[in-house]
């Protein structure tokens, strides 16, 4: 996962992987727009307006996912806004694994 914080306009990226390239967009939230591919499959979140924080939206981006039967981890895509917000205009990758033991 790849995220970045655009700070000039206030903006959270978070790219799911590496894999196929979004053919249409759905605003679940007025500051979300989801990126989702052929498969439907969530492949980009952005947010904006990060100064009202990303709780919100992500939580709507993730019960979108859930209730048009998509699978969108909401604590993934907090860890990656959280860990983009906190190196402002640089590019953070973030991996995740299974439980830790």
């Amino acid at each position: 996962m790849i995220a970045t914080f655009d700070s000039e306009p206030g903006l959270v990226v978070i790219t799911l992987g590496d894999g196929p390239t979004a053919v249409e967009s759905i605003d679940p939230h007025p500051r979300a727009i989801v990126a989702i591919d052929a498969f439907g499959n969530t492949v980009q979140v952005e947010i904006s307006a990060i100064a009202d924080g990303v709780e919100e939206p992500l939580c709507a981006v993730a019960e979108h996912a859930h209730n048009s039967g998509r699978q969108v981890d909401l604590n993934l895509l907090l860890a990656a806004a959280g860990a983009a917000v906190a190196a402002p205009d640089q590019i953070v990758s973030v991996w995740f694994g299974q439980d830790a033991v």
